[in-house]
């Protein structure tokens, strides 16, 4: 006799409602064809990395404008930098909190886990736009966090 596979054996030991979310989250989880939800439009991750990206590079090309309207432009991209960390922030909670995603990764629902990949996203997302934006105000601040750099940058000149 053939074995059920594993899929269907898990599903077996749950009852009720808790059966019926599990066959849900097992046809994302086990569809061979994931790809199809992606079909035309980018991840979630890449969408996250492009709009971090985008901010910083737009903190640099400020940081190098001379001209006169740079408070005036300063002030917008502070807006739009901290909507949008803000906002990156509120998706990555809801998403750590998230019934279908904690029972994939065997969390609890509902509640914020502390793991790893949740700080280490925090702080990709979080914490490296804001140090961006301080050490592009405070330039004591970017000796210090680029010092390390500094001999680096030195040597490729020479040469």
């Amino acid at each position: 006799m053939k074995r059920p596979p594993l899929h269907l054996l898990i599903r077996r030991g749950f009852a009720g409602p808790v059966r019926l979310w599990v066959r849900a989250a097992e046809r994302v989880r086990w569809n061979p064809d994931g790809g199809v939800c992606r079909v035309g439009y980018p991840s979630p991750p890449e969408l996250a990395l492009f709009m971090l990206l985008s901010l910083l590079l737009a903190t640099l090309l400020l940081s190098s404008y001379p001209y006169p309207p740079q408070s005036l432009l300063r002030l917008i991209l502070l807006v739009v930098l901290g909507g949008t960390v803000g906002s990156l922030i509120f998706v990555l909670i809801q998403m750590n909190r998230d019934e279908v995603l904690s029972r994939i990764d065997r969390t609890e629902p509902g509640r914020v886990t502390w793991n790893l990949r949740f700080v280490m996203n925090l702080l990709t997302f979080g914490a490296l736009p804001l140090l961006t934006l301080l050490s592009s105000e405070f330039p004591e601040l970017r000796k210090f966090l680029f010092a390390w750099a500094e001999p680096i940058l030195k040597m490729l000149a020479k040469q």
